[in-house]
């Protein structure tokens, strides 16, 4: 079974102009972020921490 890309998968609720411009994007990147943490041995231990790290890395852009 394949996986999906997440800009296929149709959102309730959602239509052409509901969501701020870029939302995606930044949802998608802070996701990939917290998932590379999760592989992360150093950062895996401590999810709350790595979680943190994400959210201070994602305000800065």
């Amino acid at each position: 079974m394949g996986v999906r890309p997440a800009s296929s998968l149709p959102l309730s609720g959602s239509g052409p102009g509901t969501d701020p411009p870029g939302l995606q994007e930044k949802a998608e990147y802070l996701l990939r972020e917290w998932v590379g943490m999760q592989h992360n041995p150093a950062t895996a231990k401590d999810p709350s921490k790595a979680f943190s790290a994400i959210v201070s890395q994602y305000t800065k852009q």
